[in-house]
């Protein structure tokens, strides 16, 4: 329950309150020296994922935080692929992982959904097919 209660607080009032949607969340900013890296890593009681922005040459983004860029990308995917489905409140005790063959068929068909609203193809779409969307795109929320 203590890191449900501080990976929330960071969505609810601190650096990750651009992931705010009313589905209960919580997540991890991040931000290296320089600006060369952000990125936000966040859990819904349905799925967790993260974003990362940085450039492959080392060299520092022009004032990308981890609850800027990263957070919204992060938000923009949750939404969209949990769409439909009722919020559902975070486990007690954190993100426990259950290994149980009902609850892995739900969760491929939920990754299956997500990567179709993202790609806009059936199935998902294949690997490098679907470009990302530029940084001035996700800012503008697009």
């Amino acid at each position: 329950d203590r890191m449900n209660n501080l990976r929330t607080a960071t969505v609810e009032w601190g650096t990750g309150k651009a992931v705010r949607s009313g589905r209960p969340s919580a997540g991890k900013t991040g931000t290296s020296q320089d600006f060369r890296d952000a990125w936000f890593v966040g859990y819904t009681a349905e799925l967790v994922a993260g974003a990362w922005f940085g450039n492959d040459d080392g060299r520092p983004m022009k004032g990308v935080t981890g609850g800027s860029l990263p957070a919204r990308l992060w938000a923009r995917v949750m939404t969209r692929g949990l769409d439909g489905l009722p919020p559902q409140p975070l486990p007690d005790g954190g993100v426990v992982v259950a290994a149980r063959q009902e609850r892995q068929d739900e969760d491929v068909g939920l990754i299956g959904r997500i990567l179709q609203s993202l790609t806009g193809e059936e199935g998902g779409g294949a690997a490098g097919k679907t470009a990302p969307a530029a940084p001035e795109e996700i800012d503008r929320g697009r």
